[in-house]
């Protein structure tokens, strides 16, 4: 008993289409016998009689009803293997594994991704949330592809960094906050409300209480205590007089209801950088990202 190929199955479903051996050889553009001996090869294998020949051609008999079914849906497979092969040499598929600081809808990261899958849409995102120094260790142990974070004058970190904009925190309050009863707010007036500020550990928060003990005052008192300026966060903001450090594009987001205040000291330097391994390959994916990000950063800033 011959195996039969893929190749017989396409001469089958020829034949089925044009009810003819003849005129599906001329489509398939080979000889009758090619497709006679490849009907030959598949009846023999799986043991029954697919098609039943007469002097007007060939027609497909009970089992070859049934085969053809399964086999236009084989066809349907192979096409799409085929698409994804095509779209994997044109860099338009696979998986990207990357980490975020909980980006806002305005964030370059969100945005970049937006476009990504928009031009790629064979693309699959394995998106992971979580603080700067976890990310990068996951970039680090290869569990991330790279990673879109937030680092801070001074800082230094094991893996290789590729900034993608400025993205200072500035401190920030309701629009009809009391504090803007001053003509221009200083530093001293704020000294009465408290904040929404990340946990101890974190850098902006350390930095915001060396600004206020370099000024002579007692640190932030903080009211709420979250890694993120999430929506929760941001509408506790927009309804109390608590205080709150935010990016730009957060500010963005919530201009309707916050307004950045006036304090140059308070305003805490800040870059976005794209995190990937030191050792790491460039693939053409990774590129894309790097790129789209840049682009992002850059629109936003116009």
């Amino acid at each position: 008993m011959a195996p039969y190929s893929s190749t017989d199955i396409q001469y089958f479903l020829a034949v089925a289409k044009f009810g003819h051996i003849g005129r599906a050889a001329l489509h398939c553009e080979v000889h009758p016998s090619s497709i006679s001996r490849a009907i030959q090869r598949l009846e023999q294998s799986i043991g029954v009689v697919l098609l039943e020949r007469g002097v007007q051609g060939s027609r497909l008999t009970g089992a070859g009803e049934t085969f053809h079914e399964a086999a236009q849906r084989w066809l349907a497979q192979q096409r799409n293997l085929e698409r994804v092969a095509a779209e994997l040499r044109a860099h338009r598929r696979g998986t990207l594994r990357l980490g975020v600081t909980n980006p806002s809808g305005e964030d370059p990261a969100t945005r970049a991704l937006a476009w990504l899958l928009a031009q790629r849409p064979g693309l699959r995102i394995r998106l992971t949330h979580g603080q700067s120094d976890v990310l990068q260790a996951d970039v680090l142990t290869g569990q991330l592809d790279a990673a879109v974070v937030p680092i801070y004058t001074g800082v230094s970190l094991e893996c290789v960094t590729h900034e993608i904009a400025i993205d200072p925190l500035e401190p920030v309050a309701r629009h009809d906050h009391p504090v803007w009863q001053r003509h221009s707010p200083a530093l001293t007036d704020l000294i009465d409300y408290d904040w929404i500020l990340p946990g101890p550990d974190a850098a902006a928060r350390r930095l915001l209480a060396q600004r206020f003990a370099e000024a002579g005052l007692p640190a932030p008192r903080v009211a709420v205590e979250t890694e993120y300026p999430s929506q929760a966060a941001m509408g506790l903001l927009s309804r109390t007089n608590l205080l709150c450090l935010a990016s730009r594009p957060v500010q963005r987001q919530w201009a309707h209801e916050i307004r950045p205040l006036p304090i140059e000291s308070l305003k805490v330097a800040r870059r976005t950088v794209l995190l990937t391994h030191p050792q790491g390959t460039w693939t053409p994916l990774l590129l894309a990202l790097r790129d789209a990000l840049m682009t992002q950063a850059s629109l936003a800033e116009g």
